[in-house]
């Protein structure tokens, strides 16, 4: 598990899960870089698993997933 508090960081990114980023996401309208990355990395194996729905306006706003 990486721990990486940086200035004005208060959970873990370890503790970090899709729904938690996507609720982020939906209060904030946007995400940290690291937590785009997160996203861009597990959104759409979530989105295959069922553990979320697929929002386009949200794909498109993380962009070029690999």
């Amino acid at each position: 598990m990486m721990i990486n508090n940086g200035a004005g960081t208060t959970e873990r990114q370890g503790d970090w899960t899709v729904h938690s980023v996507m609720n982020d996401y939906l209060s904030d309208g946007k995400l940290s870089r690291r937590k785009k990355a997160f996203m861009k990395k597990n959104y759409l194996t979530a989105v295959r698993d069922k553990q979320i729905e697929f929002d386009r306006k949200f794909y498109n706003y993380l962009g070029d997933i690999r």
